[in-house]
């Protein structure tokens, strides 16, 4: 969908606008939470959005109201224009564009979709910058029969591939995996659970893939994931967020890693580990 830049008067009491507006349908819908979480990121990048502001040649330049509670700058957008023409109390450009060109161009700052409706929906910085990434998909969480009679529930995160991966990093799982037999392959991946809070940040996870079943691979001590991680976490920075846990395919990320990313790390034949070339490029240039 191309971008456009318009001209809009403040509301006077008419309805200019009345396509379909499926974000709002979803954010009015009686679907669960989780149901909604999921419908809402994937509607959000395939839908026009309306964002005050206008663009001058390649540059985009969106307007920024205050947040009452910090003063912090936010980004206003609208799902249709009868929504945007009431919010706003003198003539403004806007422009109309793609959910996903909207992520794309949204920098450093925060965004509130419809900011003074009752079903206005914030979306922090690091949500927008996962929506950026390569591969982002919606993943649920079910919790299993005992989690749920402790009162877990279901949990709603946005996965993707890292945009970089340190290549020393990559090195140095390379280094520690290859003495091992019975591990096949390790994958990463970049979580993000959601809807979140400003302090919230992305974590990364590694999973380690092994030839037999966790409880009958007695070469590999209990703690292998905690002993790996501490190592790794110099590489990644003090900073990171990330994890190293054991791949069991029963569980959805554990899934998803396995038919939509591929290895850092994988067992080659006749007994070799190797770091496919490919992974190193991919991770170092998204």
């Amino acid at each position: 969908m191309t971008s456009q830049a318009s001209h809009l008067p403040y509301s006077d009491g008419t309805n200019i606008h009345n396509e379909q507006d499926l974000l709002l349908s979803v954010m009015q819908s009686e679907l669960d939470s989780i149901q909604r979480e999921t419908q809402f990121y994937q509607t959000l990048l395939t839908s026009p959005v309306y964002v005050l502001g206008e663009k001058r040649g390649n540059e985009y330049f969106f307007q920024r109201w205050q947040r009452q509670e910090d003063g912090a700058e936010i980004i206003p957008f609208f799902s249709n224009l009868t929504i945007l023409q009431s919010s706003i109390h003198e003539p403004t450009s806007y422009i109309k564009m793609s959910g996903k060109a909207f992520v794309r161009h949204c920098g450093k700052f925060d965004a509130i979709l419809n900011p003074l409706e009752t079903t206005a929906r914030l979306i922090p910085a690091h949500e927008l910058a996962m929506l950026k990434l390569r591969g982002v998909a919606s993943v649920v969480i079910q919790p299993n029969t005992k989690e749920m009679q402790s009162g877990a529930i279901p949990l709603h995160i946005l996965a993707a591939l890292p945009k970089a991966i340190p290549l020393a990093a990559i090195d140095e799982i390379t280094r520690l995996l290859t003495p091992h037999d019975d591990i096949r392959a390790a994958f990463i991946l970049q979580v993000l659970q959601t809807p979140s809070s400003f302090e919230a940040q992305p974590s990364l996870i590694i999973a380690i893939e092994i030839e037999k079943p966790k409880n009958q691979a007695i070469r590999l001590s209990k703690n292998f994931p905690e002993k790996l991680e501490a190592k790794l976490k110099p590489l990644f920075g003090r900073t990171t967020h990330f994890t190293v846990v054991w791949l069991n395919q029963e569980q959805p990320l554990s899934d998803f890693m396995v038919k939509h990313t591929f290895p850092i790390y994988e067992k080659g034949g006749f007994g070799k580990s190797i770091c496919f070339l490919r992974n190193r490029i991919y991770f170092d240039l998204l």
